[in-house]
């Protein structure tokens, strides 16, 4: 299973948090290091607070990702990025938290089916050998030893309540358990003594997985925000702690989130949610079913046109079985065989009966159309096909759908459907007071990781269904054991709708991204909307009056659709929660029509080949593309080993005690100790062969893009030169080697990246074209606006020194129009980048009156250095193959230096003032 793009960026989020952590051994550096170079600012009175140390001495962060984002593929897909930053090298261990037995049961099967994708993701990565460990199995050590954990990865599938105890005495986990007394052997089980225990004592579970110092995932983490959660993560003795949630706390350290606007791209979620307040229960199920069996001809429709099959399943909540509850799920399904449905059609998942086990709901041969629960599926239960929630309550009840909404939002097959009324979530509901309903929705998508920009408003009307298909008010009453007669329904209904009118019109208008979303009250056609008729169930559920409410669905989808899309491109890809209004600045007016003329920014294109079922396109040269013939096999092995200091040797080495040493700093310590002891165990060649894997390795973490075969070919040509003295020095200074060779590799390829851009831009196949625009509305915390002449109503202003002086001395000339402060990062979608061999982000834009475009770049003297004049001399090919005659780039330095793009300020001031 391909992760999504959205998944791809939490895995690089995730990495560059941990490349930062090795960087500064400093959890919070490393935290506010990650946010800030996203363009967002961290402090405690903005909306990124600082890094809370919970687990002092442990590193904890949090991944956001909504209902239906692939929360435990990531957690799959995290495993190997964290041991490979984490320099672990033998022992691999994950504790694997979830809040529930049904969620328990549902990740143990899917992970130890190799069938799976997400047991196929971990096989992938780690060579196979992963071993699934349920708190049952570990605790009568099945496939469970020194020798054989040492050579996999472990994963210890538990629940919160196995751990999170107060009396420890009284838990089998930390009780002594003789089928693990090999764990106490230090001769079998190197570096991993379990020393507090006596001779005579045997080890608990606890004291095994302590031992491991293992990775822990936290699934649902905000159930496991207590005291006690927190004693339970430090008793595990954790090196990592990875919280996985829609819905994050205040303790939490989220350093990626994934927002609806992505999910909805990538085809993963159905939005909108469609929510209809129906006149009485009776009708709510009206809707339920004659709108489940439309949506089943729809699906039947694409399917014939080349779709995948699809049995849209409705979801009937119904109350709890108490005194003076009369809609319990007994009656509810009594009522729906009486009207003619199924029996087989019908099933039951409450906390008394579970009629869905062992069922495969998305198989063809499957029966199931109807699913009547309390709030049994408000956790670990996703079916694709569930496409209807509807609520029978009692009228004065506000309707509590919160806990079971996310279970309706799992797009079938994460793709797009031909049929857009199967690509949006429909609620039905019976409320008096239908904004308290709203709310109650609202809060169930916010439980699920959405917002309120994520639900729509709509009107239906139901004739009621009768056993013989027509419609009897009186009999769907009865049914249901009102005391009311229909006079009265109907006297109540006509009551609530002049109220639900009120909250409906409220709601609907909600304005996002700037687009209003039209609601059917707005319009001429209202009393044909409000007393339309929709045909019985035993009819065509996709004519006549319920087309009306077809539409009006989809009309409500493209507006949401169009406003997602606004909404993303104001934000520049900030999700909206981060998001401060003191923070969004906009062009000013007089410069607005520059953005789309003038304005337009270059860019390098290659032309990319036809395919039978595309033309030609051009495409922007990146290092993937100049790399397509890099053969790393062939490249030249010269690296001086022995130019290192031993300064940086010590990194590796614990030098300080106590709680306020970086763990980080005792996890390579541990592991090299452990990795010298390994290797002194094994023959001089088992020694060559183990280091080489080792190196093998970490090139194919960096450079993935690299073939294993042309890395494991120029690893061994390196070996060929190393005697048993140069091996000896290897195990000795492994992580100074790594980082010589990952150093070796990146000149190589840097350089391979420019020779073969210069290549195809004289051979005519890389070409320019002013392609790129500034949004007219950014977002720039921290923005200064005492500058004159910007672009918008604020700039950035973290300039230095000399960038200060140069901006400020270029806007003192009388002919110049307007300037920008240009974004830094990958992750600022307003930023401009030079691309081709390098991603190259200029300082500052700048338009003279003449309209003439300047790209500037200030560097101060210390900086004059091969990196930066590589990005000189991109800058100065760009401009030379611009053919336009008013664009020009420079390199800017005090004082003169000698590389082709370089100017010195003096001769900038000359040169633009003639413009």
């Amino acid at each position: 299973m391909e992760l999504k793009q959205y998944q791809k960026e939490v895995i690089a989020d995730l990495k560059a948090y941990l490349h930062n952590l090795n960087r500064f051994n400093d959890y919070a550096k490393a935290y506010k290091e990650l946010w800030q170079s996203k363009g967002i600012n961290v402090s405690a009175n903005g909306k990124v607070k600082p890094y809370k140390n919970v687990l002092p001495g442990v590193p904890q962060v949090c991944l956001k990702v909504p209902t239906g984002g692939g929360k435990t593929l990531l957690a799959c897909a995290s495993a190997k990025p964290i041991f490979d930053a984490l320099t672990i090298s033998t022992v691999k261990a994950i504790v694997w938290l979830v809040p529930s037995d049904t969620i328990l049961s549902q990740t143990v099967k899917n992970l130890e089916d190799r069938s799976h994708p997400y047991r196929q993701y971990l096989d992938r990565d780690f060579g196979g050998r992963v071993q699934i460990y349920t708190k049952e199995s570990a605790l009568v050590g099945q496939n469970l030893s020194p020798a054989v954990v040492r050579d996999q990865l472990s994963i210890f599938v538990l629940s919160y309540d196995s751990f999170r105890a107060t009396r420890k005495e009284g838990r089998k986990a930390f009780q002594e358990n003789g089928y693990l007394t090999a764990f106490k052997n230090d001769s079998v089980y190197h570096g991993y003594r379990i020393e507090y225990l006596n001779s005579e004592e045997k080890p608990s579970l606890s004291d095994v997985i302590r031992s491991l110092e293992p990775v822990v995932i936290v699934d649902e983490s905000h159930h496991a925000q207590t005291s006690l959660s927190v004693d339970m993560l430090k008793n595990f003795n954790p090196v990592f702690v990875l919280d996985l949630t829609a819905t994050p706390k205040e303790n939490n350290n989220i350093i990626s989130i994934v927002d609806a606007y992505k999910l909805k791209r990538e085809h993963m979620v159905k939005l909108p949610v469609i929510v209809s307040n129906q006149r009485s229960k009776e009708e709510v199920l009206s809707a339920a079913v004659n709108m489940r069996s439309a949506l089943e001809e729809i699906a039947q429709a694409a399917e014939a046109e080349g779709g995948k099959y699809i049995r849209p399943i409705a979801l009937l909540q119904a109350e709890s079985n108490t005194a003076g509850d009369r809609t319990t799920y007994k009656r509810l399904k009594e009522l729906l065989v009486r009207s003619g449905i199924e029996e087989n059609q019908i099933a039951i998942k409450t906390a008394e009966v579970n009629e869905l086990r062992n069922v495969n709901l998305l198989s063809r041969d499957c029966p199931v159309r109807y699913i009547i629960t309390v709030n049994a599926l408000k956790e670990g239960w996703d079916c694709p096909f569930a496409y209807i929630l509807a609520t029978v309550a009692n009228r004065s009840s506000v309707v509590d759908v919160e806990q079971i909404l996310g279970r309706i939002l799992r797009l079938p097959f994460t793709q797009e459907n031909s049929k857009p009324h199967l690509n949006m979530g429909y609620v039905f509901t019976n409320s008096a007071d239908f904004e308290a309903t709203l709310n109650k929705v609202l809060k169930g998508l916010q439980n699920a990781g959405f917002s309120k920009y994520d639900y729509k408003v709509g009107s239906l009307n139901l004739d009621l269904l009768d056993v013989s298909g027509s419609t009897s008010t009186n009999t769907m009453a009865n049914l249901f054991g009102s005391e009311t007669t229909a006079a009265e329904n109907n006297n109540e209904a006509d009551s609530a709708a002049v109220q639900n009118s009120t909250s409906e019109e409220i709601v609907s208008r909600e304005n996002f991204g700037g687009t209003e979303i039209s609601d059917p009250t707005d319009t001429a056609d209202e009393k044909e909307f409000e007393n339309m008729n929709i045909a019985p169930a035993t009819h065509s559920g996709a004519e006549n009056s319920l087309q009306g409410f077809l539409e009006a669905a989809v009309e409500q989808s493209n507006a949401y659709n169009t406003a997602l899309e606004e909404q993303n491109q104001n934000n520049f890809g900030t999700p909206a929660e981060l998001t401060e209004e003191r923070d969004v600045v906009a062009v000013r007016e007089a410069f607005k029509e520059d953005l789309t003329t003038v304005a337009r920014l270059p860019k390098f294109y290659y032309r990319a080949p036809s395919t039978l079922f595309s033309n030609a396109e051009q495409a922007e040269v990146t290092k993937e593309f100049l790399a397509k013939d890099f053969r790393l096999s062939q490249q030249n092995t010269e690296i001086d080993f022995d130019s290192v200091s031993e300064e940086l040797y010590q990194l590796d080495i614990e030098e300080v005690a106590g709680d306020s040493t970086p763990k980080r700093s005792k996890i390579s310590g541990r592991a090299a100790r452990e990795f010298k002891e390994l290797l002194s165990l094994l023959v001089p060649e088992a020694r060559k062969n183990q280091l080489k894997e080792k190196l093998i390795a970490a090139v194919n973490a960096k450079y993935n893009t690299l073939s294993n075969t042309e890395i494991r070919t120029y690893v061994n040509r390196i070996f060929e030169s190393f005697d048993d003295e140069r091996i000896g020095d290897l195990g000795e200074r492994y992580i100074v080697y790594e980082a010589k060779l990952l150093e070796k590799i990146k000149i190589l390829l840097n350089s391979y990246y420019e020779r073969r851009f210069n290549e195809l831009l004289t051979a005519q196949q890389i070409f320019v074209d002013f392609t790129f625009t500034f949004k007219e509305k950014a977002i720039v915390p921290n923005h200064g606006s005492s500058f004159a002449k910007m672009l918008y109503s604020g700039e950035k202003d973290d300039l230095n020194a000399f960038e200060r002086r140069v901006i400020e001395e270029v806007i003192g000339l009388p002919n110049i129009k307007w300037w920008h402060r240009n974004g830094s990062s990958r992750n600022d979608k307003n930023a401009y980048s030079i691309n081709g061999y390098l991603n190259h982000y200029p300082d500052f834009v700048v338009m003279t009156q003449s309209n003439h475009l300047i790209i500037i770049e200030p560097k101060g003297q210390h900086l004059a250095t091969e990196e930066q004049f590589a990005k000189a001399r991109l800058g100065k090919a760009l401009a030379d193959n611009s053919n336009r005659n008013k664009f020009s780039y420079f390199m800017v330095f005090e004082q003169e230096v000698n590389s082709p793009g370089c100017i010195t300020l003096s001769r900038l001031i000359e040169i633009i003032e003639n413009w």
